[in-house]
């Protein structure tokens, strides 16, 4: 019994300490304030650990994960309805299990992407990225590609 006292007091002693909870809700909310051109829920929780943003204000790129209270109904109605606050113009919608909403702004693309989560609210990644030129200029040409069968 004392041998097992003893071993869990020394196990607490050698685990890491968890990062305290105003440190992460300081680095998550330093990710959304570097972000001015997205409506945010009241609320949202940014996910850092699935997000990748690459610049800052209305010049980023990359990936943002929030976890809202919205339902997922409520979070495509919010976005729906708030991206035009922030100029984007609405290119195509669909609502269903997982709802997509795609925007454009300039040269610029905005895709949210909207999941129930299981137990309540929802999950809401955006997805921004620039618009590539009408033209395809910016795609390859498969003009001299060259193909060989497997065999």
């Amino acid at each position: 019994m004392a041998f097992a006292l003893m071993a869990s007091g020394l196990a607490a002693c050698t685990q890491p300490s968890p990062v305290s909870k105003t440190a992460e809700a300081s680095k998550k909310a330093a990710t959304v304030r570097g972000i001015s051109d997205l409506p945010m829920p009241n609320g949202a929780d940014p996910q850092v650990d699935e997000s990748l943003v690459l610049g800052n204000l209305d010049a980023w790129t990359g990936r943002l994960v929030l976890t809202s209270s919205l339902s997922a109904e409520e979070s495509f109605d919010f976005y729906r309805d708030r991206m035009g606050a922030f100029d984007w113009t609405p290119i195509s919608s669909v609502q269903s299990e997982t709802s997509v909403l795609t925007f454009e702004r300039g040269d610029r693309i905005a895709i949210v992407q909207i999941e129930a989560r299981t137990l309540w609210g929802s999950r809401v990644s955006i997805t921004m990225a620039p618009r590539q030129s009408e033209s395809g200029a910016s795609r390859p040409s498969n003009q001299n590609l060259e193909v060989t069968p497997i065999q």
